[in-house]
């Protein structure tokens, strides 16, 4: 989920390419591109409905957690009722070696907007180093060093004075009227990324924060007097709080057989807040979780999950069933992620990363 999309036009540049129009094509007003090619400040980063699947990308302390080798991969298809969806992959891996107390991970990201039209892609090293504060409790402080790139393709992109009272983009003899509008001379902007993060756990218990765009790495393809009049440099820093509590109900031998896992992650950038709140209950190998996000203070969508463990590998669904004003347009969002653990198993230190392995 992106931050804020109940409020469509937040998510400029992305909610540029969604007007719909009479004339079947999609039009971009000329002060709204300008705001896309000099506004990084606007665009929002993906926020997945369940962040503990791709735990490395959200605060990097979390890297190594499970102190094994592990590996995923993510699709999420949100709106998939527009023309206009977002669709975007994750993978990543991760891993921990326990003679430097540390944990080493890649995570990479790409996002497609109406069909290619804007994408954004990263790849970033997350490095994590645990310190055990006493029997049974850790400090991890993680940092994050990323390539971002961003993609317009201009060549789709329809001004105001291309556009005919009659005929619309397209001339009687077919082809698309003209253009007055200077274009960047390349279609996307390459930059790097820093990031760093906290967390505090035990063995019930979770608690950390992260701080992403720590540069504010300018991924902008034109500069105004905007910018800088409104202190708009680069993308804005985005924080995370998460936390999780785990709650054992029913105990085996050897491990615990049913248990209760509340959650919460706030996030925010710029002005743009999302809070995701909720629990998942796990059972042997099936887990199912039931989440409220919230953008600002408007609830935004319950989001329904299912996980099960099959050997060393993971697979789960989540589905978000949309409640703001976007419900009978957006067609919610699919979300499926595939995760497995990669060599011998460690035994787990505590209990409160179940829903991370």
């Amino acid at each position: 989920m992106f931050l804020n999309v109940t409020q469509y036009m937040n998510r400029i540049p992305k909610a540029l390419f969604t007007f719909p129009v009479t004339i079947n094509v999609v039009f971009i007003a000329t002060g709204l591109v300008s705001m896309l090619l000099t506004l990084p400040g606007l665009a929002q980063d993906p926020v997945f409905s369940r962040f503990t699947a791709n735990p490395q990308s959200e605060n990097p302390a979390f890297t190594g957690g499970s102190r094994n080798t592990d590996a995923y991969v993510i699709y999420r298809n949100q709106f998939p009722s527009l023309a206009t969806n977002y669709i975007t992959y994750a993978l990543g891996a991760s891993t921990f070696i326990d003679d430097l107390n540390s944990g080493f991970g890649l995570s990479v990201l790409h996002d497609d907007s109406a069909d290619g039209l804007y994408q954004t892609s990263s790849a970033t090293i997350n490095y994590s180093y645990r310190l055990q504060l006493s029997n049974g409790a850790y400090v991890n402080a993680g940092l994050s060093l990323g390539v971002g790139r961003t993609e317009v393709d201009f060549n789709r992109l329809i001004f105001l004075d291309q556009i005919d009272a009659v005929t619309g983009p397209i001339s009687s003899g077919g082809l698309p009227f003209p253009t007055e509008e200077l274009f960047p001379q390349e279609d996307f902007v390459n930059y790097l990324d820093l990031g760093a993060g906290f967390l505090f756990y035990s063995d019930k218990l979770y608690v950390g924060a992260s701080f992403n765009h720590l540069n504010n790495p300018a991924n902008d393809f034109l500069v105004n007097e905007f910018e800088t009049s409104n202190g708009v440099d680069g993308l804005p820093l985005r924080w995370s709080i998460n936390a999780g509590y785990t709650i054992p109900l029913i105990e085996g031998r050897r491990k615990t057989i049913l248990s209760i896992h509340p959650s919460l992650l706030y996030t925010r950038q710029r002005d743009f807040g999302q809070l995701n709140a909720g629990f998942f209950a796990k059972y042997k190998i099936l887990d199912v979780g039931l989440t409220a996000r919230l953008s600002g203070t408007t609830p935004d969508a319950i989001i329904a999950s299912v996980g099960v463990k099959f050997g060393a590998a993971s697979l789960y669904y989540a589905y978000d069933f949309t409640i703001s004003k976007l419900a009978s347009l957006s067609g919610g969002a699919h979300e499926i992620g595939l995760s497995t653990r990669i060599g011998p198993i460690k035994e787990a230190e505590v209990s409160c990363f179940d829903l991370f392995r």
